[in-house]
């Protein structure tokens, strides 16, 4: 079985004064980890998609 690993914690610091994580912004519509998510499940290749964030709070 193939595991496919999203690591979504950072806080995209880099960015600047952004109001919240870069994974959540906006990218045409949808939050950019929308977009990665999707493109995991038309590949094919993996069996399993497992997406890491920080634990709120």
């Amino acid at each position: 079985m193939i595991y496919a690993e999203i690591l979504a914690g950072g806080k995209g610091t880099r960015m600047g004064n952004v109001s919240m994580p870069k994974q959540y912004l906006p990218l045409n519509g949808k939050p950019v980890i929308v977009h990665t998510v999707e493109k995991f499940i038309l590949n094919s290749r993996f069996d399993k998609i497992l997406l890491l964030r920080r634990k709120s709070g």
